[in-house]
C-alpha cells in the first residue's frame, strides 16, 4: 500500500520513515524533494506508517506502508488555491488510491 501524504513534505532523511519512503513531489517548488521544511507532514508519515520494531522513535499504526511525499504547503503550513489543487489531482495520476492531507 502506498499513502500519498500531502503536506509540508516529509524529512526524507528520518531514520524511521526512510525505509518505507516513495518518490514522491515538491508543488511548492518543483525543482526541489519534497523535503518537509516544517515538521508537520514528517509527523503525520510517522503516525501513519514509521518502521516498528527497530528500538527507535516511535511505531507508526502501518509499519510497512510505502509513503509518497507530496510537498503542498510552505514552511509556515501556508498553501494556496492552486498548489492544493496540483496536489489533489497528482496522487490519482501517479495510481494512488489513498492519500492523507491534514490542513486547518
Amino acid at each position: 500500500m502506498v499513502i500519498a501524504i500531502v503536506d509540508t513534505g516529509i524529512d526524507l532523511n528520518h531514520p524511521d520513515l526512510k525505509a518505507n519512503l516513495v518518490p514522491g513531489v515538491n508543488l511548492v517548488n518543483p525543482k526541489l524533494p519534497p523535503q518537509d521544511d516544517n515538521g508537520h507532514g514528517t509527523n503525520v508519515a510517522g503516525i501513519i506508517a514509521a518502521v516498528g520494531g527497530n528500538d527507535r522513535g516511535v511505531a507508526g499504526m502501518l509499519w510497512k506502508a510505502k509513503l509518497m511525499p507530496v510537498k503542498a504547503l510552505e514552511s509556515d503550513g501556508s498553501g494556496g488555491n492552486r498548489s492544493s489543487e496540483k496536489a489533489f489531482a497528482m496522487p490519482w495520476t501517479m495510481g494512488r488510491k489513498l492519500w492523507c492531507c491534514l490542513w486547518v
